[in-house]
């Protein structure tokens, strides 16, 4: 994944409209302005891609999961049910697995952790 950073830090639900239909749980981009993802040799926004079924978030998670299992990445366990986070360097995702039914993904800058988005 690419990613453009933002002017404003701030949490954006992209998982509005079509989108939003497709997952029982919302996706944010924190502090980034798009992201794009290379499927197939193709540059697509990750939105899109995601709305065309391109690729899901889940596919998206499971490679977090194989990066860091193979040590191309680093992660962490929040001790709050499982919540997971992953560094790539450019950017970190957030998996919520919390104990009170948060589900929700978070895209964001390399700095942003858990109590940023929540």
């Amino acid at each position: 994944m690419n990613v453009k950073i933002s002017d404003k830090v701030a949490v954006n639900k992209i998982t509005q409209g079509e989108l939003a239909k497709k997952y029982d749980y919302d996706i944010f981009y924190y502090g980034l302005e798009n992201i794009t993802i290379n499927i197939d040799n193709e540059e697509l926004d990750l939105k899109q891609a995601l709305i065309d079924n391109k690729v899901t978030m889940e596919q998206i998670i499971e490679q977090a999961e194989k990066d860091k299992e193979n040590d191309v990445i680093n992660a962490d366990m929040y001790k709050d049910g499982g919540t997971m986070m992953y560094w790539y360097g450019t950017y970190t995702i957030i998996k919520s697995y919390s104990l009170d039914g948060n589900r929700d993904v978070y895209i964001g800058i390399p700095e942003m952790n858990l109590n940023s988005v929540r």
